[in-house]
């Protein structure tokens, strides 16, 4: 029988024994646990191993912030399956390791039995899993042409909105109707997210999506 390898990259070795304990027995093939506590462990083990079946992914790791882990394993290793778990729970936050090229995601307060499953497919099949939330315009536009995603982890929460308004269309004024914002405000965002993209107009951020 083959064995699956799982790479666990979390900070809190409690929580990666945890993990262990929980999902050892999710597989119906026997299971080389590995284990990293950063993301240069991470690297380090991934670059001694050949065919790592998935990694678990903590976005919150010491030596990286924000989904600089995620950006950095996908550039490293454009080919590794990761699952991504967080405390949070947000959609935007589900939305951006999507866009960033993650398999899948999952909150840390899921129940045993919901990331149990997930595991299992994550290791047993090519789907991805089904998502309840509607995906961003920009997540939806990355399925057609994929741009320099790891450019969003440089964006905020307020920034992703504007860069929805944006690639729908929406006017300065509109946005400043739609969020409430002061004008003057909208534009410093508005800049801000064109300068992330190095994008030197609206239409060429449009471009970049099409």
């Amino acid at each position: 029988m083959s064995v699956s390898s799982v790479l666990i990259v979390d900070d809190h070795e409690l929580f990666r024994r945890g993990l262990i304990a929980a999902m050892d027995h999710a597989s119906d093939r026997p299971i080389d646990w590995l284990e990293a506590a950063s993301l240069q462990e991470a690297m380090a083990v991934l670059r001694g191993r050949d065919g790592v079946s998935l990694v678990v992914l903590d976005l919150k790791l010491p030596d990286t912030t924000g989904f600089g882990a995620l950006a950095s394993l996908r550039q490293a290793f454009p080919d590794q399956r990761i699952l991504v778990i967080s405390a949070s729970t947000d959609d935007i936050i589900h939305a951006q390791v999507v866009a960033l090229g993650a398999w899948g995601f999952a909150g840390k307060t899921s129940t045993s039995e919901t990331f149990r499953s997930l595991f299992h497919t994550a290791l047993t099949s090519d789907a991805r899993p089904a998502s309840g939330s509607v995906e961003p315009l920009h997540v939806r536009a990355a399925r057609r042409q994929p741009v320099g995603y790891a450019h969003l982890q440089r964006l905020g929460d307020r920034h992703m909105h504007i860069l929805e308004l944006l690639l729908e269309g929406r006017s300065n004024q509109e946005i400043v109707t739609e969020t409430g914002l002061a004008l003057g405000t909208v534009k410093n965002y508005v800049s801000a997210v064109l300068l992330c993209f190095e994008a030197r107009s609206r239409a060429h951020l449009l471009s970049l999506f099409r």
